[in-house]
């Protein structure tokens, strides 16, 4: 690989490690300032989605920009994996909702 392909998918590459780091602090600061016990639902989802932006992101610029075949392998299976996932799960989410409708509660009204 090389010339302006590598480029492109380096610069992304650094667009989502940059991408990463807000994850990472909003995670670090969720665990450090509240003592709610809920809190770990919230601060452990933003820590993994971080962590494995990060993992990904240092993947695939060393796959691009260095040249490390092996590297761009992994990225590149890791990236179908993920959109493999994501079409599974609207798939499944548009299976599981066909034809539910909403249900009228009594005296629930959501109009202010």
């Amino acid at each position: 690989m090389g010339g302006i392909h590598s480029s492109v998918v380096g610069f992304i590459c650094t667009f989502c490690l940059f991408l990463s780091t807000p994850f990472l602090l909003a995670a670090y600061i969720m665990k450090m300032t509240t003592n709610c016990p809920c809190d770990p639902v919230i601060y452990k989802p933003l820590l993994l989605v971080g962590v494995f932006l990060f993992v990904l992101s240092i993947l695939g610029i060393l796959g691009s920009c260095c040249g490390c075949a092996l590297f761009m392998w992994l990225y590149l299976l890791i990236i179908r994996v993920m959109m493999l996932a994501v079409v599974f799960t609207m798939l499944f989410g548009a299976t599981v909702m066909k034809g539910v409708t909403g249900v009228e509660l009594p005296g629930v009204s959501l109009q202010g």
